[in-house]
């Protein structure tokens, strides 16, 4: 902990809060348009310098690494866990964000209100960092809203659009369902393993100690056998799996973004489909692989907490396979170019569960390349069909024909 490298790792998602704060403040007596916009930019760029730190650190000099806010020790304190896993999504969400940031100077060229925009953008690039880095689920828990709280309001950037406000008070109310849903389950994950932290859940889901009452009868010391405590584990992975799902935009529950999608501006859909939807899932591979051992079910003391793993796999394999067939029929009836990429990311994202819900180690691997290779993808697309409806002024895909001509270089990025 005396590495100063640690302390830079472990403050990151605080920083980049501390100026998302600061730009309102900044704003009040700088009315510099280009200041502003150049503040969200070095915001966003100190974010992926730290991320690039992070991944260096984690891969090629010292793997995991454990940061403990002000020095407690869990489960008192915030710990935050950096393993290879999250490090690497990291990177990928500081790279965006700041080409997004940088993409944004032009696209939003006239609009009012970019101090607010760069705020909630640095807010939401906060949130999602804690999420990947923390190794507190109730942490987690907080890290969730912040990233949503900000994503609902750049969804509804456009406040004076009907369709903006609609979106974002649908994905608002979908949001905050979800996030109450995880709640409970944190109620019941505390009130069952006494702790918060992820690792020592991990250790107690495997611990027999943990499992039994010790009752003194006499002389005698008698074990009490227990399996309330494998119920409750395993309703708690149940909803916070379903509140995941949510984030994810996994089918059932992905109505909500081909909605957002439209009324958004580009960038915030590049990073909704690239980046906000990717945090649920790997929410759903933490809880899952780390604290619930899916690849490594032996591991589980409970059978029936082994059951109810096994299950909800299952259950995320057919989630996912009903999320791709769906949506990939939906896609075939749109004719607005958002929501039509919009349900190419539900599809996506159903692939991606598939591989998380196998439970070995090759679809562990598949979820996670698909993950990196959709965000980049994913992201590219939006942006480069933003300059398409920011030059032709529509959504509309038929009014789109033969933009391609127009714009090379924006076609060939859409098609890569």
């Amino acid at each position: 902990m005396n590495d100063p490298i640690l302390h830079l790792i472990g403050l990151t998602p605080p920083m980049v809060v501390a100026l998302a704060f600061a730009l309102p403040l900044l704003s009040l007596v700088v009315k510099s348009r280009s200041v502003i916009e150049g503040y969200g930019v070095v915001g966003s760029l100190i974010a992926m310098i730290l991320s690039m730190l992070t991944f260096y650190y984690t891969y090629f000099i010292k793997s995991p690494i454990v940061y403990t806010f002000g020095a407690w020790p869990p489960p008192i304190g915030i710990v935050y866990e950096v393993d290879r896993f999250n490090a690497l999504l990291g990177l990928v969400v500081g790279v965006v964000f700041f080409l997004v940031a940088i993409y944004s100077i032009e696209y939003l060229e006239g609009k009012e209100g970019i101090e607010w925009y760069y705020t909630l953008l640095l807010g939401m690039e906060a949130g999602m960092l804690g999420v990947l880095y923390t190794g507190d689920v109730f942490n987690l828990f907080v890290m969730l809203e912040v990233t949503s709280v900000a994503a609902y309001g750049l969804v509804a950037f456009y406040r004076s659009r009907k369709e903006s406000i609609e979106a974002a008070l649908k994905y608002a109310i979908v949001g905050s369902v979800a996030t109450t849903i995880y709640f409970i389950a944190l109620a019941l994950i505390y009130g069952s393993y006494g702790t918060l932290n992820m690792a020592q859940i991990a250790l107690k889901t495997i611990s027999s100690v943990d499992y039994f009452f010790f009752i003194l009868g006499g002389d005698k010391l008698w074990a009490v056998y227990t399996p309330a405590l494998a119920v409750a584990g395993a309703a708690a992975l149940a909803l916070a799996l379903w509140a995941f799902s949510v984030k994810a935009a996994l089918f059932p529950n992905h109505f909500w973004l081909p909605d957002a999608h439209p009324a958004a501006p580009s960038p915030i859909s590049a990073i909704l489909s690239g980046l906000l939807v990717k945090v649920g899932v790997y929410a759903i591979a933490r809880f899952t692989y780390t604290l619930f051992h899916a690849a490594q079910l032996n591991m589980l003391i409970d059978v029936a907490l082994r059951n109810a793993v096994e299950a909800l796999l299952i259950i995320l394999i057919v989630l996912g396979s009903l999320s791709a067939l769906v949506a990939g029929l939906l896609m075939m009836v749109q004719i607005d170019i958002k929501r039509l990429i919009a349900y190419s990311t539900i599809m996506h994202i159903g692939y991606i569960t598939i591989g998380l819900g196998l439970a070995t180690k090759l679809g562990l691997e598949a979820a996670l390349y698909h993950t990196i290779n959709h965000a980049v993808a994913k992201a590219l697309l939006f942006l480069a069909a933003g300059v398409f409806i920011h030059v032709a002024g529509t959504r509309s895909i038929d009014e789109l024909s033969g933009m391609g001509r127009v714009m090379p270089l924006t076609t060939i990025s859409f098609v890569i």
